[in-house]
């Protein structure tokens, strides 16, 4: 019988990074930009490599914020860096699921970190 490996993931702090994602549906500008906002005023830094408003009102990647690569590589970023302490999905939606096969679980296994978020997430 395999025995489960749980890791502590230590609470997040005032001044450390939180990594916002996007691996399903993109949102509207103002509202991401506002809650960005919210988290930045109760003193965390934050990071979001790809842009969950770039493809909001589009058709260009169906209910997709991007394409599964762009997902997924922005994502895989936010693992590998040791900075981020915390994974804040931008919203949820649809879509999640199909990045499991691209995503390095191996990274998230040596940095681990909380991810939040709702919907498929």
């Amino acid at each position: 019988m395999n025995k489960a490996v749980y890791k502590k993931i230590p609470a997040i702090t005032k001044g450390d990074t939180i990594g916002i994602f996007s691996s399903s549906a993109p949102i509207e500008a103002a509202r991401f930009k506002k809650g960005v906002s919210n988290l930045e005023a109760l003193g965390y830094k934050t990071y979001c490599p790809l842009d969950p408003s770039r493809y909001y009102g589009k058709n260009d990647y169906a209910f997709s914020s991007a394409s599964i690569e762009e997902r997924a590589n922005s994502l895989n970023q936010l693992f590998k860096n040791p900075a981020i302490k915390l994974l804040i999905a931008a919203r949820g939606g649809d879509g999640a699921l199909e990045l499991l096969p691209y995503l390095d679980f191996e990274s998230l296994s040596k940095t681990p970190k909380l991810i939040v978020g709702f919907s498929d997430i």
